[in-house]
């Protein structure tokens, strides 16, 4: 595999009806893996490139959302800021803290039109602390009571 090899993964999201409303792009490293350990802001990064910035990404999301996952320095410096905001949905992943910063990126990209996504909860007692800032809130049921 070369430097400039990568592939992405397209998740379906799924609405109500069962009609393909958006896609997860997801970072691999090669055609037979899933995600490789590659460093978070690396791999968001590359994920953006190939979607959005590429010849072979032109056609990758068929005119639906994109949601891309985001790690908490990226959301901190401003890494959306390069997407478009109608076409991407800003996914915090479920390691990122719920700091000042991130709770002022999350309402920001609201602000500037982006749609924020909470990845992976699995306390639904509890209200997540970036809960106010999201506009969906993914379940992950397999992790809950």
């Amino acid at each position: 595999m070369s430097d400039v090899d990568l592939y992405v993964a397209r998740q379906p999201i799924f609405d109500a009806h069962l009609h393909v409303c958006a896609y997860e792009l997801l970072y691999r490293s090669a055609l037979t893996g899933g995600f490789d350990g590659t460093e978070a802001n690396v791999a968001t990064a590359r994920v953006i490139n190939a979607a959005f910035y590429s010849a072979e990404g032109a056609g990758i999301l068929g005119g639906k959302p994109a949601f891309i996952n985001f790690p908490q320095q990226l959301l901190e410096q401003e890494g959306a800021a390069i997407l478009p905001p109608r076409a991407t949905v800003i996914e915090v992943l479920e390691n990122v803290e719920a700091t000042g910063a991130v709770q002022s990126a999350c309402r920001r990209l609201r602000s500037e039109g982006f749609r924020v996504a909470l990845d992976d909860v699995t306390d639904g007692r509890a209200r997540h602390p970036l809960a106010a800032a999201a506009d969906i809130v993914k379940v992950d049921f397999r992790g809950t009571g």
